[in-house]
């Protein structure tokens, strides 16, 4: 399970896949069936601009989560069952980089705990 704390607000999409939601579905690989706080059940679901807690890790990932758990104001421990898309959209784009599980199409690098698929 990974700690996330949200950035707030979430900026405008700027990558042509018109919304933050629509570049994580396609760059993870994965079909999203719930918000991502490791409780929630929630299907509705917007996805928030996040940085992994308790590391250095500057990166801002696209976490797919329910409206309550998107207003949160602290941490939240997410599943592992999704991955973490990287929410710079151009570097996204071009490297198509993810954080946690591999879509089963792609070739991973690892390197410490990001996995740059291309």
């Amino acid at each position: 399970m990974a700690r996330i704390k949200n950035i707030k607000p979430t900026p405008e999409n700027n990558c042509a896949c018109g919304t933050w939601f629509k570049h994580w579905d396609k760059f993870s690989g994965q079909v999203f069936n719930f918000c991502l706080e490791e409780r929630c059940t929630e299907r509705d679901a917007d996805c928030v601009h996040a940085q992994l807690a308790d590391s250095d890790d500057e990166t801002w990932y696209l976490v797919p989560l329910c409206k309550v758990h998107g207003k949160s104001e602290g941490e939240l421990t997410i599943s592992d069952a999704y991955g973490l898309v990287t929410a710079e959209a151009k570097e996204a784009c071009e490297k198509q980089k993810v954080y946690g599980q591999v879509p089963k199409a792609s070739k991973p690098r690892v390197e410490g705990q990001i996995q740059w698929y291309s």
